[in-house]
Parts: structure tokens; C-alpha cells; sequence
């Protein structure tokens, strides 16, 4: 630990420090991909409205005057929207690690920008429930995973 007294920290030990966080960084993404799935499967996969209950609601996807449902929540139906989400990561690029979700079904462009009804941004919406459900747990599972040990 000469080093770190003498506030000069050879090249060697940053790289060392560096993959190490690198390293954890990785792990604690693939560690938070069951959560993931469990909050795509909140947001997008379990809803289920009949049309008698989408008609109660004043048909929340209506262009004029939408009902009360966050335009964000897609409605099962026939459950091939949901099926077309992958998860994919993590990956590195450069100095970012990153955890794909994407949805590959054609209905994905039509629902963000849908020219005759409500634009339904299920991006934003699973965006926002994403980052509020992984971000507490991930700080945690990085201390847990991030292991240096320093030689004298």
C-alpha cells in the first residue's frame, strides 16, 4: 500500500482496480436479469382488460379524451406482444455495460407513434418501472461483487 501513501497509484493497479469494477459490473447485471423479467412481466405481460372493461373505463385508447388507464400499460390480448420482448447482456462497449430489453414485434413502432389512436409509449412506461425497480438493488449487488484485495 506504498502507493496509495504516496497519492501515486502505478498504471498496473488502476487497470487491476478497473477490471475489477468492470468485472462486478457485469455479474451484478446478469444477477438483476430474473428481476427484469418480473417487472416486464408487471408491466406489460399480465394485464388483461376485457371490453367490457376497457368500455368502463371510457376506452382508455381512444384518441379524444382517453380514459384512466396510463397510456404506457399494453393490454395482453392475444400475448405475442409480450413474447416478442428478449433480454439480452450484458455486454460491454467501450467503458458502458449495458442489459437489452427490446421488443422485436412490429406492434412496438405501430404502438409508440399509432397515427389514429393515443400514442401508447410503453418504452417510457417500462423505462420508468425498470430503472425504479433495478437501480436500489443493483447498487447492492456491486458492493457485494466488487472483490479487491491489496498487496503490501
Amino acid at each position: 500500500m506504498k502507493f496509495l501513501r504516496s497519492g501515486k497509484v502505478p498504471k498496473g493497479e488502476i487497470n487491476r482496480v478497473y477490471k475489477a469494477v468492470v468485472d462486478a459490473g457485469v455479474m451484478s447485471l446478469a444477477e438483476v436479469r430474473p428481476l427484469v423479467y418480473e417487472v416486464l412481466i408487471k408491466c406489460v405481460g399480465t394485464q388483461y382488460y376485457s371490453l367490457a372493461a376497457l368500455k368502463q373505463m371510457g376506452h382508455p385508447y381512444k384518441k379524444r379524451a382517453p380514459g384512466g388507464l396510463n397510456p404506457g400499460v399494453i393490454n395482453v390480448q392475444s400475448g405475442e406482444f409480450f413474447r416478442a420482448f428478449k433480454i439480452e447482456g450484458p455486454t460491454r462497449s467501450g467503458s458502458a455495460l449495458t442489459l437489452w430489453v427490446d421488443n422485436y414485434s412490429w406492434k412496438a413502432v405501430l404502438l409508440i407513434d399509432a397515427p389514429r389512436m393515443i400514442s401508447r409509449p410503453w418504452n417510457t412506461y417500462l423505462m420508468w418501472n425498470l430503472q425504479r425497480a433495478i437501480t436500489p438493488v443493483l447498487g447492492k449487488l456491486l458492493a457485494k461483487n466488487i472483490k479487491l484485495r491489496w498487496k503490501d
